[in-house]
């Protein structure tokens, strides 16, 4: 099981991934949304690979707030129904504090 950053490739993967678990974004929303995150700081996309499949994803944010303390939010999970109940998710919501970390933030 290999986690990385998400590319543009990823589309398909993506989209295929989240209507499994209910969602139904087309290929060309998954598209935009990705050209609209993965190139800012404060937004990762990450994806699970095994055996060069794309298994899972996951994207967390840092959070601006007025009335609360900035913080790092996990807002998307999604594991393919035979990857789940295997830690995949699990291993996600890490890569996610990891990176929360690294941008500085104490909280998911």
């Amino acid at each position: 099981m290999q986690i990385r950053r998400a590319k543009p490739e990823d589309v398909k993967a993506i989209a295929t991934i989240s209507r499994e678990f209910g969602y139904e974004p087309t290929e060309d929303e998954v598209a935009a949304s990705l050209r609209d995150l993965l190139p800012r700081a404060d937004h990762v996309v990450l994806v699970v690979e095994e055996s060069d499949v794309v298994i899972a994803w996951g994207h967390g944010r840092i959070n601006r707030h007025i009335e609360i303390a900035q913080h790092a939010e996990l807002v998307s999970l999604v594991v393919t129904r035979a990857s789940r109940s295997q830690g995949v998710g699990s291993e996600i919501v890490r890569a996610v504090e990891q990176w929360a970390r690294a941008q500085g933030e104490r909280s998911l």
